[in-house]
């Protein structure tokens, strides 16, 4: 199978933005919510909640997503963790750490959102596997990131890839909801029954 340099086929940008402070509040966006700059869409996406991204400002020194970015963070335990940027993230200004690969619009071989849908698999994975270096922070560098090879599927095998990975992305977001309803449930339950307990041990 054909292969070429993921930096021959996209540009790769690093973020800027640093960490707001804590007595900020991250805004407040439905799901998915900006985390360091990347869409916290699935469970195994989410970071740490102290990074947050910010509206994009008119600043040219800074990068700004755009609709079909794969976000890609580059330090600490999740480096090599991806999302794809829809309609509801663009426009928002990248947080240091991460970096946005951004296919070149000459390029014609691949179907809209089939860099996302590879970045899922072990062939990208297992590539970033061992162009990561550092042991105590693991850190993925934007030249390392130039360097993945991406492999040349045909059209019809992207798209099919592309479907899949929607069809379970959507999935995942509803089971995301699901289990935060049930969470609160739990909750105000077991707040219920205690306060039942706790009453009728008063009463005798």
């Amino acid at each position: 199978m054909n292969r070429v340099r993921l930096d021959d086929v996209a540009t790769i940008l690093s973020g800027s933005v640093h960490e707001r402070s804590e007595e900020q509040p991250p805004e407040s966006l439905d799901m998915p919510r900006l985390v360091m700059g990347v869409p916290e869409v699935l469970t195994r996406n989410r970071l740490s909640d102290r990074w947050y991204a910010v509206p994009a400002q008119d600043d040219r020194r800074q990068v700004t997503t755009i609709v079909g970015d794969v976000v890609t963070v580059l330090s600490g335990p999740h480096a090599g963790t991806t999302a794809l940027v829809g309609e509801a993230l663009a426009d928002r200004l990248l947080a240091h750490e991460c970096a946005v690969v951004r296919v070149f619009q000459s390029v014609t071989d691949f179907v809209p959102g089939w860099l996302y849908a590879w970045t899922l698999t072990n062939d990208f994975r297992n590539q970033v596997e061992r162009a990561i270096t550092g042991a105590m922070v693991p850190r993925l560098t934007p030249r390392a990131l130039r360097d993945i090879l991406v492999p040349l599927l045909p059209q019809k095998g992207q798209k099919e890839m592309v479907e899949f990975a929607t069809m379970v992305d959507l999935a995942l977001v509803d089971a995301h909801q699901v289990v935060g309803q049930l969470e609160d449930l739990r909750e105000t339950e077991l707040d219920l029954r205690l306060f039942a307990a706790l009453d009728a041990g008063g009463s005798r």
